[in-house]
């Protein structure tokens, strides 16, 4: 009876953090955001140009997508942007922030737009990342080590069928210190899952 209860606990925490409201507002912020930069139109024609774009961008996104809000710098919010590219740009075998600078001062087939999807995009993981840290930090007491024994448990079970032999729930006791990294990929992989068999993929 007890561990049923755990059970549901479990299954009521990941349930909250997979469809809190807070988590669409994270996105929807961005994304508005992300359109109202777009509306401009801008053409990159070079590198001072390029950082000039993508420093206001970064900045109208912390001021304006993200809660609380925050105001950067010209400067910071290049670095930041720079960042965000070094983390999260990839292009043809490249990555990072030259890769990006290349492919938005082709003069033949400038990807600006694509780079302000990718930097918009690496926010918003970051910003929804962020989030759930704090839901687990909630709703999951850190002292509770059998809860954190449940949870493993829990997504064992689960995923039993593709996990190797020697990862199971008579080894659990290892993983106690990765409870997160557990809650983590199965939201991710849950995400995943929803992305492939979304009907939109198989629209002809």
């Amino acid at each position: 009876m007890k561990n049923s209860i755990k059970t549901n606990v479990i299954e009521i925490i990941l349930n909250e953090i997979k469809n809190s409201q807070k988590n669409e507002d994270i996105s929807n912020r961005i994304e508005s955001t992300k359109e109202k930069f777009l509306a401009k139109k801008m053409r990159v024609i070079s590198s001072s140009k390029f950082n000039d774009e993508i420093s206001a961008f970064v900045q109208l996104v912390f001021a304006e997508g993200i809660q609380p809000p925050r105001i950067l710098s010209p400067k910071r919010s290049l670095a930041e942007a720079i960042w965000l590219l070094d983390t999260g740009y990839k292009s043809d075998g490249l990555s990072g922030y030259y890769a990006a600078l290349i492919d938005a001062i082709n003069p033949c087939n400038s990807k600006f737009e694509i780079i302000i999807h990718n930097l918009a995009g690496t926010i918003r993981n970051i910003e929804l990342y962020r989030y759930t840290e704090y839901l687990i930090s909630t709703l999951i007491n850190p002292t509770d080590i059998d809860m954190h024994q449940k949870i493993i448990d829990y997504f064992l079970d689960k995923q039993e069928s593709i996990l190797p032999n020697n990862i199971c729930k008579e080894n659990s006791c290892y993983f106690l210190t990765y409870y997160r990294d557990f809650i983590d990929i199965n939201s991710s992989t849950e995400n995943l899952l929803n992305k492939l068999t979304s009907p939109n993929n198989f629209n002809s």
